[in-house]
C-alpha cells in the first residue's frame, strides 16, 4: 500500500506541475460559446480540408475549358513587310538598283470537330511593287483562297486523342466534386463527434470533481474517527490512496478536455481571431435522449443512390472504360478521305507595251 501511494503521488506531481501550467496560461483566455449548428458552420467555412478540396473542384473545371479548346475555331494570321534594295548585276533586273517592296496579308481559319474532322480555310494576299521595267504588273497584287478537310473513317473516327482528353476532363471534374462532398461529410461527421465528446468529457469531470468531494469527505471523517480512537491508522490511509487517485482522475480529465478541445478548434479553424487558439470553447448544446426510428431498407437505398464515395467509383470506371474503347481505336489502321479546292489569280495594275518597241 505504502508503495502504490507513493507512486500516485509522485505521478500526480508530475501531471499537477502540466495542468497548473497550463491554467496558469489560460487566466487570459476568452470564452467562445457555441451551439453545434454554429460550429458545422465554422467547420464548413474554414475547414483546411474542405477549402483544398474546394479549390481542387474549381482546378479540374479550369481543366475542362483548356481541354474543349483544343476543339474551338483557330484563327492564324500570317503579316509581313518586306522593303528590299539590291544593286543589279545584270540588264536583265530592269533597273539600276532594283527595289521591291513586299506585303503579305494572310489569314487562316481552321478547326478539328468532335468526329475527328479537320477542315481549314485560308486567305493568301500578296502586293508586290517594283521599279522593274520589266515587270507586267505594277503593282502586283497575287491572291488565292484554299479549303481543305479530312475525315478519318478507322483511327480517330469519334475517339480522336482530343476528345479522350475532354472525356477524362469532365470526369476528373465529376470526381472532384464527389471528393468534395465525402470531404464534407467527413468533416461534418468529425466535428459532431469532437463536439459531444467534448461534452462528454465536461460533463466527466463534474463527476470526477463530485467523486473526490466525496473522497475528502471520508478521508476527513476517518481522520476525525482515528483522533477518538474508534478507527485504525490504517484506514487513513486507505482514505489518502483514494482522495490520490480522485485526484488524478480529475487531472487526466482536465487534459482529455483540452486534447478533445484541441481537435475541435483544428476542425472549426477560425483564421479571422487573434487568440483563437487561447480561447475556450464552450459547447451549449445538450444530448438529446428522444428516439429515433430509422427505416434500414430505405436508408440502404438512399444511401446507395447518394453516397459520394460510389458516385466516385463509378466515374472512375467509366473513365477507366473511356480509355479502353480510346486505345482499341487507336489500335486500328490508318484511313482517312479528304478533299481540297483552291482558287488563285493575280490582279493590278497592268503596263501594257506596244509590240513595236
Amino acid at each position: 500500500m505504502t508503495l502504490r501511494l507513493s507512486f500516485l503521488i509522485c505521478t500526480l506531481t508530475l501531471v499537477g506541475v502540466v495542468a497548473v501550467a497550463s491554467l496558469a496560461a489560460a487566466q487570459d483566455t476568452q470564452d467562445m460559446r457555441l451551439s453545434l449548428r454554429e460550429t458545422i458552420d465554422m467547420a464548413l467555412e474554414n475547414n483546411l480540408d474542405i477549402v483544398v478540396s474546394r479549390l481542387n473542384t474549381q482546378i479540374q473545371g479550369e481543366n475542362i475549358g483548356a481541354a474543349r479548346g483544343a476543339l474551338k475555331p483557330f484563327l492564324l494570321a500570317d503579316l509581313n513587310n518586306l522593303d528590299s534594295r539590291t544593286p543589279a548585276n545584270n540588264q536583265l533586273v530592269g533597273a539600276a538598283a532594283l527595289r521591291q517592296k513586299v506585303n503579305v496579308y494572310n489569314i487562316t481559319w481552321m478547326q478539328e470537330l468532335s468526329l475527328g474532322t479537320n477542315y481549314n480555310i485560308t486567305f493568301e494576299n500578296r502586293r508586290l511593287s517594283t521599279n522593274s521595267v520589266f515587270s507586267s504588273f505594277n503593282p502586283l497584287f497575287d491572291a488565292a483562297v484554299s479549303a481543305q478537310i479530312a475525315q478519318p473513317l478507322l483511327r480517330n473516327l469519334g475517339l480522336n486523342p482530343n476528345k479522350q482528353r475532354i472525356v477524362v476532363a469532365q470526369n476528373g471534374e465529376r470526381f472532384a466534386r464527389f471528393q468534395f462532398e465525402s470531404r464534407v461529410m467527413d468533416v461534418v461527421r468529425d466535428v459532431e463527434i469532437a463536439y459531444w465528446d467534448l461534452v462528454q468529457a465536461i460533463r466527466g469531470l463534474e463527476v470526477a470533481e463530485k467523486s473526490l468531494e466525496l473522497a475528502q469527505d471520508l478521508r476527513r471523517n476517518n481522520r476525525i474517527q482515528v483522533e477518538v480512537g474508534t478507527m485504525a491508522p490504517i484506514d487513513v490511509l486507505q482514505a489518502d490512496a483514494e482522495v490520490a487517485a480522485r485526484e488524478e482522475s480529475v487531472i487526466l480529465t482536465i487534459q482529455a478536455i483540452q486534447n478533445t478541445e484541441d481537435l475541435l478548434k483544428r476542425l472549426i479553424n477560425d483564421p479571422s481571431s487573434e487568440k483563437f487558439w487561447q480561447t475556450t470553447v464552450i459547447p451549449v448544446d445538450q444530448p438529446s435522449d428522444a428516439e429515433v426510428e430509422i427505416d434500414v431498407d430505405a436508408s440502404v437505398q438512399t444511401a446507395l443512390q447518394r453516397r459520394p464515395e460510389l458516385d466516385q467509383s463509378r466515374t472512375e470506371l467509366d473513365t477507366r472504360g473511356y480509355n479502353v474503347r480510346h486505345t482499341r481505336n487507336q489500335s486500328r489502321p490508318q484511313g482517312d478521305i479528304g478533299g481540297s479546292l483552291a482558287c488563285t489569280g493575280p490582279g493590278g495594275n497592268e503596263l501594257m507595251r506596244d509590240a513595236s518597241d
